[in-house]
């Protein structure tokens, strides 16, 4: 009896092992909490962050701006470098006429800057010369909580960011109060068919059945037209065009989709016509032709009513007539679009993937990037911001359009914007029909995409 108990109990007391065994290898170990994060700009001493390899050694930087002129970065650098004293930077200006091919060749000799002006297309064009920032500086998830989407579509690739911008351009319409004054319009056009109105009034023709223009109503329709490439790129996404494929392989502008009456219709086309419209004297939107001249200058000495443009053509419309009347309007959308679209044009800052001090000049550009510095940027410059939760210096109609301001993949830039242009020039100055047309621009712009795959 004895020696059964005692069986039995070894059993149990063997079963029970076996169970609390059990459980303590399969039970899942305790989540391990989340490391707090660490700014290294503000703590660069702290572990985690990444070091320069002597911090008592200096390291000198050289930055290459185009727009900015030193005495704009010179007070920035000098707040960096009381957090980095050891780290020297050398800011120059360089010529915008000649400035990606002296960039792309200094680079490639090693004789290039280590920080340098990028434009936002220039990701998939130089993206081979650009250094990313190490995730202990600047992480992806970081720059999307604090910028707009098209800086993050812009500069963000593969989950590693590739340049930071410290202002941001959308386009908007300039109109001369003036003018419209004496016809008795004292409001600016919300959408296109308001323009087109407005266009139809303020159009003053030579009398006597004449076509000849005495002042443009809005300068559009010609690939003469500044910016017409972005202006046309703005009213295809504004008509829902799919300009590129998800996988950026193929350039559909040209391509239709079906309406919610089932029947084929073609947005980019409809974008294209609606913009040679303007330049058409058979169409009574006609309201351009290139006697005009440049039309920024135009609209300085009132020769035309309206233009479409970004924030820097304010300074030279008053540095040609300081006197001229003019305000600024949201650019005009589609009436009774589900949603308003912009497009956007800007520069921002990438380091060379040549530089020896790569984690150094990333530092930099974070820092650039803190409130206080960013808000010393925009008043200096006057420009708008790119960040979510800063407001620029620039007129409020930017910073209100920056969220539904657009970007789009061009591959090329200097391509792309050329393509565009030859295909308004095939419909304004050659007579090709709207469709011929686009359709030539897109095997052109795929042609030039093939270079890339």
């Amino acid at each position: 009896m004895n020696k059964k108990i005692l069986i039995i109990g070894g059993a149990v007391i063997a079963l029970i092992i076996i169970i609390i065994g059990g459980i303590l290898i399969f039970r899942k170990p305790a989540p391990t909490p989340s490391p707090t994060p660490v700014d290294c700009v503000k703590d660069p001493t702290n572990k985690a962050c990444p070091q320069l390899p002597n911090p008592n050694q200096e390291a000198n930087l050289t930055m290459w701006g185009v727009f900015d002129d030193g005495s704009i970065f010179q007070p920035l650098i000098s707040a960096f470098n009381k957090q980095y004293p050891n780290i020297k930077i050398t800011y120059v200006k360089k010529s915008y006429s000649d400035y990606e091919a002296t960039m792309v060749d200094a680079i490639a000799s090693d004789t290039g800057p280590d920080i340098f002006n990028v434009s936002n297309f220039w990701l998939p064009k130089h993206k081979s010369k650009m250094a990313s920032a190490p995730q202990e500086v600047f992480s992806a998830q970081e720059f999307n909580q604090g910028f707009i989407q098209s800086a993050y579509d812009d500069f963000v690739s593969d989950g590693k960011v590739y340049g930071v911008p410290l202002y941001t351009d959308n386009l908007v319409l300039y109109y001369n109060k003036r003018l419209m004054a004496k016809d008795s319009l004292y409001e600016p056009p919300q959408n296109w068919n308001d323009v087109v109105t407005y266009s139809k009034i303020l159009t003053k023709k030579v009398p006597g059945g004449s076509d000849e223009l005495t002042q443009a109503g809005i300068a559009l329709g010609t690939s003469s037209i500044t910016r017409s490439a972005d202006i046309l790129t703005a009213m295809m996404l504004q008509t829902g065009t799919p300009i590129i494929s998800d996988d950026k392989r193929s350039f559909n502008f040209n391509q239709f989709r079906k309406n919610a009456q089932g029947s084929p219709e073609y947005p980019g086309t409809n974008a294209l016509s609606f913009y040679t419209s303007f330049a058409d004297p058979s169409k009574a939107s006609y309201s351009w032709n290139d006697s005009f001249g440049d039309p920024v200058n135009a609209f300085a000495q009132e020769k035309v009513a309206m233009i479409v443009g970004y924030s820097y053509f304010a300074s030279l419309i008053e540095r040609a007539n300081p006197t001229v009347s003019y305000d600024i309007a949201p650019l005009p959308q589609i009436k009774g679009a589900p949603e308003n679209v912009d497009f956007v044009n800007y520069w921002g800052w990438s380091v060379s993937n040549r530089s020896k001090n790569q984690t150094a000049a990333w530092l930099f550009l974070k820092f650039l990037t803190e409130k206080e510095q960013i808000n010393n940027y925009l008043q200096a410059t006057g420009r708008t911001s790119p960040q979510k939760n800063t407001v620029g210096a620039s007129n409020k109609v930017f910073d209100g359009q920056k969220y539904y301001a657009k970007t789009i993949f061009k591959g090329n830039a200097e391509n792309f914007d050329q393509i565009f242009t030859e295909m308004i020039d095939d419909v304004v100055k050659y007579k090709q029909p709207n469709q011929s047309a686009i359709d030539t621009a897109a095997r052109k712009a795929n042609e030039m995409l093939s270079k890339y795959y």
